[in-house]
């Protein structure tokens, strides 16, 4: 299994539960007379759409893991050094997901999928400045996201890496939570207008995930806890044989 295959995987589930989601929350009285969605914005918001989706189920995935000091004592527990790794290669992902949202129309030659493209392909006037006044603020929030990603996501700044410059402002939990919701808040409006629908990105289902390894990682503790106080260590060499 790829790299590229679990994304795909995590990305088909994700699409399903968008689905799920957008049919049951369409509302039920007939629809206004909303003017159709041109092709181009469809095209475009079905791709952002995506995106969005599996951002929240990646940081709904995240938070099971590391959103509590519950979840957290399992973790330290167990296998910390390996959950440390896991934890920022998710939070770089997540990061890099969020800020690419409100990357500019273009770079260079190349067009970006981004709120601000999005917005361009929208004619009414006022709609289009609704959704453009909500990615200012998104790009308000995730001023410090900008910084992670230019100073060590995206780049090895020199003079941070040798320590000859100010520390990146570390990035704080109800920033990325606000900013999510007002990516929420601003695909809603263009669902709204066209489609009288609500997606519910942030009501992620999700199975055999985060709080099942967390269940598994518990109950592997308690065994392992159980045995040394019976000094019977007969179930922990069959399992080190088989790892």
């Amino acid at each position: 299994l790829a790299f590229d295959d679990y994304n795909l995987l995590l990305a088909a589930t994700a699409r399903s539960r968008q689905r799920w989601l957008i049919l049951c929350f369409i509302k039920s009285e007939p629809l206004r007379n909303a003017p159709p969605i041109p092709g181009a914005l469809q095209e475009k918001l079905t791709a952002i759409d995506n995106e969005v989706v599996l951002l929240h189920f990646k940081w709904t995935h995240l938070m099971q893991l590391f959103g509590t000091e519950k979840h957290l004592a399992v973790i330290n527990a167990t296998a910390p050094s390996i959950f440390s790794v896991i934890e920022e290669a998710m939070l770089t992902d997540i990061l890099l997901t969020l800020i690419r949202l409100v990357d500019p129309p273009k770079s260079g030659n190349q067009e970006n999928l981004s709120l601000r493209n999005l917005a361009a392909d929208i004619s009414d006037q006022k709609l289009r400045d609704q959704v453009i006044v909500l990615e200012s603020q998104i790009r308000t929030k995730t001023q410090d996201v900008k910084r992670w990603r230019d100073k060590k996501l995206a780049h090895n700044d020199l003079l941070r890496l040798l320590k000859k410059s100010a520390l990146v402002s570390p990035i704080q939990i109800n920033e990325l939570t606000s900013a999510l919701a007002l990516v929420r808040e601003a695909l809603n409006l263009i669902h709204g207008y066209f489609f009288d629908t609500t997606v519910l990105y942030d009501q992620c289902i999700t199975e055999k995930d985060g709080n099942q390894l967390v269940f598994f990682l518990n109950y592997g503790l308690e065994c392992w806890t159980e045995d040394k106080e019976k000094q019977d260590f007969t179930r922990a060499k069959k399992w080190r044989e088989k790892t």
